[in-house]
């Protein structure tokens, strides 16, 4: 009885396990005959690739809990095909079905040899992962075996390599196991340690099924410790994180059964009757030790009510449980419990054999748990006896290796290093000389093309002037009024483009034109030429820093000059005093606008489509480069709205 209870649990582990290689167990395992009947009939179907390998390894899986010796075959099946298609994977996990298999038929030397090659496969491809799931999964094998200090040796390898590759569902696992591991031995203060490391893991990885694990885990060491209102606080938090899934395959009557357990012990009876009552009605294991722990202190509490007979009824199928189990600990807390109960009935002589019973097991248990301690201390020092021997004598022999070649590669490296430091030095030296040499080229040709630049632009504004004088006096000896009109136009757009000139000349940037000063300069202009204060007329400008390139800043000054020009002879007829406004404004959607505005008179229909040669010029350049041109009648005055894209050439100063 006690080797199949023992398999069962087991079994049950596979549940753990397929968790880390990634079969699905949202099936349970006493619907596996149904699921090997369907994938079987599937597989004749499919062709040899690796889908077909990874459908006999299920078949394996499913085969596990009923029938060890198929598991074998379908696995070894899965394993020859991966073998023939290489593909490596399906090799390293058709071996794991086929060593569980021989695990659970008692041959564990066989499983531990094909899990270790497992193991090998997995480090000559790189696959640590693998390797990873396989140190855990060899660590539960040597567990079952009941071989703790191997168990323990494989968990902490699987704990340290999941988190060198950050594999945090891993490093859980491993840390649940020696969790395990160490509330076996009683050493609760070190389970405790590490069941809280899981805990964090989990809440990282936001798990909820492997937060209740680990706050059941808590809960249990707290009992065991004596300590139930820790107990209490992680058992309830277990209890609630499991109301909030609705299919898990964790037994949830194992929480209420812990919880009951809590309250006993702080004698709150009335609550923890409900729980023990409940964890029985639900569990799904009547031979468990969870279930024999539950019948037990729900027995205590009949037998402490007055319903002594059937208290001690289950008390005594707690007793016969606990026995078959084979869990000291359970037999251990079951006898107390026995006594007390056989003491409140008046049976005075059994209690005191129980008390016996008692005393002796904790003896033994207080005992145990000091050897397992004297034991893992041995190991650990015959191992770091092993290491130091192996240190020293691999030191020994680096030493003399280091020995007799250390001269040997000094002087080759310091040759090397010399070689190779003047064949640098020499063609550093050479492109240093090369680069100079030719930024000193660039440098005078520069140099030469600004000062040819900066000279022709002098010249271009001397020109200029000139140009305009002569228009000047032009205009002084020309009878014709139309005539002295038109060339006074000309002088305006004259004076227009010197003033970009003189700009550029001060600026020393012949390629683009801040907008900003050169509108502000022809502002000055205007008022000097026309006499503007005298005539009681202000010009004011708002422009922002917008730069472009001098090609279309020529057009667009003789825009402005025509459109402020006609502003100052046609806008204040009549009047006496007057504003003229300048704006220049670049919008989020790359539109360059200015606007041009005036209180004056108005500008009539007719004066929008003229013909003359101030709109003619304003319309050529507008279409020239796209611009939306538009004359708005204001109250009192007129603003011309002119809209280009900025272009890629343009950019914002």
């Amino acid at each position: 009885m006690k080797f199949v209870i023992l398999k069962a649990f087991r079994v049950v582990s596979i549940l753990v396990v397929a968790l880390l290689v990634n079969i699905p167990i949202c099936l349970a395992l006493e619907n596996s005959p149904n699921i090997i009947d369907s994938l079987r009939s599937e597989l004749p179907y499919i062709g040899s690739d690796t889908n077909k390998v990874w459908m006999l390894r299920d078949v394996a899986y499913y085969f596990q809990s009923t029938d060890s010796d198929s598991a074998i075959v379908y696995a070894n099946r899965a394993y020859q095909l991966a073998k023939t298609l290489d593909f490596t994977q399906g090799i390293i996990w058709s071996l794991y079905q086929k060593g569980l298999g021989y695990e659970l038929s008692g041959l564990l030397d066989e499983a531990l040899e094909i899990y270790l090659y497992a193991i090998d496969l997995a480090i000559e491809v790189g696959d640590d992962l693998s390797r990873a799931k396989y140190y855990n999964i060899i660590g539960v094998a040597h567990y079952f075996e009941g071989n703790f200090i191997e168990s323990t040796d494989y968990y902490t390898r699987a704990y340290a390599l999941s988190d060198s590759i950050g594999y945090a569902e891993g490093e859980s696992h491993a840390l649940n196991n020696l969790g395990v591991i160490f509330r076996k031995q009683r050493r609760y203060d070190k389970a405790l340690e590490i069941y809280y490391k899981s805990l964090l893991l989990k809440l990282d990885e936001k798990d909820t099924s492997g937060l209740i694990i680990s706050h059941y885990n808590i809960g249990l060491c707290y009992s065991y410790l004596n300590d139930y209102e820790r107990s209490l606080h992680h058992l309830e938090q277990a209890k609630e994180l499991s109301s909030q899934i609705m299919e898990s395959a964790w037994d949830a009557s194992h929480i209420d059964i812990a919880i009951g357990v809590a309250l006993y012990h702080l004698e709150d009876f009335e609550n923890a009757e409900i729980f023990l009552k409940s964890g029985i009605d639900q569990s799904n294991s009547r031979g468990s030790s969870e279930f024999a722990s539950a019948l037990a202190y729900l027995g205590a509490i009949q037998v402490k009510q007055g319903d002594k007979t059937i208290g001690l009824q289950n008390i005594e199928m707690a007793h016969d449980l606990a026995t078959q189990i084979g869990q000291p600990i359970l037999l251990r807390d079951v006898l107390k419990e026995r006594a007390h109960a056989l003491e409140l009935v008046g049976d005075y002589e059994s209690a005191v054999s129980n008390w016996k019973a008692y005393t002796e097991l904790n003896s033994e248990l207080l005992s145990e748990s000091g050897n397992w301690a004297l034991e893992e201390m041995k190991a650990r020092f015959d191992l770091k006896d092993k290491e130091i021997t192996i240190a020293l004598q691999n030191l020994h022999i680096e030493q003399e290796t280091e020995k007799k070649n250390r001269y040997l590669i000094s002087g080759i490296f310091s040759l090397l290093l010399f070689f190779i430091s003047v064949v640098f030095l020499y063609f550093f030296w050479q492109q240093k000389r090369q680069l100079q040499k030719e930024v000193s080229l660039k440098e005078d040709a520069l140099e030469e093309n600004e000062l040819l630049l900066r000279e022709m632009h002098h010249r271009t504004k001397n020109n200029l002037q000139l140009l305009n004088s002569l228009l000047n006096l032009q205009v002084r000896k020309s009878p014709n009024t139309e005539v002295k009109e038109a060339i006074q136009s000309s002088m305006d757009s004259v004076g227009a483009i010197s003033i970009l000139h003189h700009r550029l000349y001060q600026s020393g940037d012949f390629r683009t034109v801040d907008l900003k000063p050169y509108i502000e300069d022809m502002v000055k202009h205007f008022e000097g030429a026309f006499g503007l204060k005298e005539r009681g007329i202000s010009i004011s400008c708002n422009c922002e820093s917008v730069s472009i390139e001098t090609d279309n800043a020529i057009p667009l000054g003789l825009i402005i000059n025509e459109l402020i020009t006609n502003a100052i002879k046609h806008a204040f007829s009549g009047k006496t005093n007057g504003e003229i406004k300048i704006e220049l404004s670049l919008t989020d959607t790359d539109k360059l606008q200015l606007k041009v505005m005036d209180n004056g008179n108005g500008m009539p229909k007719q004066s929008v489509n003229s013909n003359g040669k101030g709109s003619h010029l304003i319309r050529i350049f507008s279409q020239k480069y796209g611009a939306t041109l538009n004359y708005i009648p204001l109250s009192p005055g007129t603003m011309v709205f002119l809209e280009m894209p900025y272009q890629k050439q343009l950019w914002r100063a």
